[in-house]
């Protein structure tokens, strides 16, 4: 609900982040970290999360091919 009127807003983003991690949906996991580095390019934190999110997402279409 937070980020139905709040968009942009970090702590829900990163909370969401986790519980789609968590849950195994790197896809969207990857789609809401990406928005976070968008808005906050100066965290490596987002950078990194993003990048290995990413590595999964690739690893889990190469295994699907």
């Amino acid at each position: 609900m937070v980020l139905q009127r709040e968009p942009n807003n970090q702590l829900a983003l990163e909370k969401m982040s986790i519980i789609r991690l968590n849950s195994g949906d790197d896809k969207g996991a990857s789609a809401l970290m990406e928005k976070l580095v968008k808005l906050h390019p100066d965290r490596q934190d987002y950078n990194t999360v993003l990048r290995d999110v990413k590595k999964r997402v690739a690893e889990v279409n190469q295994a699907g091919k």
